[in-house]
């Protein structure tokens, strides 16, 4: 097989990939009811040739311009002038900087505009200590575009009978996408101390694209 027929058959498997997980989206929602459903829309580079092996083609090339991966599982949306919006979905992580290429482009050429939306973050206290007398716990906000704004996580002190002695409040600064911080606060037991847990965001201030993990409960062993 030739060079050409080489450049051929792999732009021909590329696209067939391509367009297995692509899907045309005919968005009913205005851009603001999106944005509020599935977080702010993020801008991401877009071009209109890929090169391989010294030689030009069309296609849809998108660049991530974070400073995180783009996760598998990632909707990228990409339009180009006179043609619908199209959907792809990431099957593999894309590093910062690096490219997803191999989209058939439509007919209509010119230039593309692509985009995703950031989502919501996920807040999740993911370990608890106490060592004495200092609470530590560990704050990770899961969603991979998104950051936490500062929020309160409370930690309840009861007994193994789960009779609380107390609660505990938290501040948690803003945690960015991807993200675990550290939090530390000084706390006195109460007597009788056995068990606790925690809880992040207890307020409920930040919408999250997952409300039901924010408890820590690797905690629940009794103290004896």
């Amino acid at each position: 097989m030739n060079r050409t027929s080489k450049l051929v058959a792999f732009m021909a498997m590329l696209g067939a990939a391509a367009a297995a997980s692509a899907e045309i989206s005919q968005f009913k929602m205005k851009p603001h009811a999106l944005e509020k459903r599935f977080g702010p829309r993020i801008e991401i580079p877009c071009h209109t040739s890929c090169v391989m092996m010294g030689v030009t083609y069309p296609c849809i090339r998108i660049t991530n311009p974070l400073q995180v991966a783009m996760p598998a599982g990632t909707s990228v949306h990409y339009q180009v002038p006179y043609s619908n919006p199209a959907e792809v979905t990431l099957q593999a992580p894309i590093p910062p900087n690096a490219d997803f290429m191999g989209i058939p482009p439509p007919g209509n050429q010119g230039p593309c505009t692509a985009w995703l939306y950031a989502g919501l973050p996920d807040l999740q206290v993911v370990s608890a200590s106490l060592v004495s007398g200092q609470l530590q716990l560990l704050v990770k906000n899961g969603a991979p575009f998104a950051a936490a704004p500062s929020s309160v996580a409370r930690v309840r002190l009861a007994k193994c009978s789960q009779i609380e002695l107390g609660s505990i409040d938290v501040p948690v600064p803003q945690v960015p996408p991807q993200a675990t911080i550290t939090v530390l606060k000084g706390v006195t037991l109460p007597a009788g101390f056995q068990y606790f847990d925690a809880t992040a965001d207890i307020a409920a201030t930040v919408r999250e694209s997952n409300e039901n993990n924010n408890t820590f409960t690797g905690v629940g062993v009794c103290i004896h």
